[in-house]
């Protein structure tokens, strides 16, 4: 299994830019998710999606071209319009289950490159988590953490993040959280972004 590095890299100062930016990013935000604007307006379907299009930019930005990468973005969209939750889950491609922390088989690890490992197990991790942290439990303010510790990983790799705007199409004030599974076309437009 993958596991983070300890020791000295765990000093802010050694740490990768986007890591330490994250972490102080989550800790900074501690108000509830109903009181804040931007990212926090977003339901969890749209930040997954969002998370989604984020981890196709790092894809795209570093030429990486494997189908499970592509079954995984597909994955990360399918959520937008399931009716069937659960079966949205069980239909998990191998990457997410190298995002909750299993290995990531040695042909996907040679497309990826010794150079990217890190940060793409962290961003594929942490998309992984926008979707699954609340799927059985009370919504807690973790997706949103989790979109912004990947959108921060755009950030240190000087990735422009995507747009908010297609994204409120889908409001966390619907279905506790959640948001109603959207059209067809709000879908599309989610995917068409940078494809």
């Amino acid at each position: 299994m993958y596991r983070l590095p300890t020791g000295a890299l765990l000093d802010p100062e050694g740490l990768p830019v986007w890591s330490y930016a994250e972490r102080c990013w989550i800790e900074s935000t501690p108000e509830p998710i109903e009181g804040q604007q931007g990212l926090n307006a977003l339901s969890i379907r749209a930040c997954q999606a969002m998370g989604t299009v984020a981890f196709r930019r790092y894809c795209t930005h570093h030429g990486l071209s494997h189908p499970e990468l592509k079954a995984f973005v597909k994955h990360g969209f399918a959520m937008a319009d399931t009716q069937d939750i659960v079966g949205w889950e069980q239909d998990q491609p191998l990457l997410v289950r190298v995002g909750f922390g299993h290995d990531l088989p040695e042909p996907l690890r040679e497309v990826v490159g010794r150079q990217n490992l890190s940060t793409f197990l962290y961003l594929l991790g942490q998309v992984t988590w926008i979707g699954y942290t609340d799927l059985y439990g009370a919504v807690t303010s973790a997706p949103w953490r989790h979109l912004r510790a990947a959108l921060s990983v755009l950030d240190g790799e000087g990735i422009p993040r995507p747009p908010i705007e297609p994204f409120l199409e889908s409001p966390s004030s619907e279905v506790h959280g959640w948001g109603e599974p959207v059209n067809a076309a709000v879908k599309l437009s989610w995917m068409a972004l940078d494809s």
